[in-house]
């Protein structure tokens, strides 16, 4: 019952998603560029999915080369 409820708010969510996808495809939105190597872990989930032990084990992999 749940997922009937929430069909529609995740075709809503997955037409935004697709729209701002298209967005960077067409040029109109831009990525960011830094100076720096930048690593990012995660998503907007918050707590629950490992990304603190992620960063952990990323950062011994990376100061074994610094």
């Amino acid at each position: 019952m749940l997922k009937c409820l929430l069909a529609p708010v995740a075709m809503l969510y997955k037409a935004g998603v697709t729209f701002r996808h298209r967005l960077f495809d067409w040029g109109i939105l831009k990525s960011e560029r830094f100076d720096v190597p930048v690593i990012c872990i995660g998503n907007i989930t918050v707590g629950g999915t490992g990304k603190t032990p992620m960063v952990e084990m990323v950062l011994d992999y990376m100061s074994q080369f610094h």
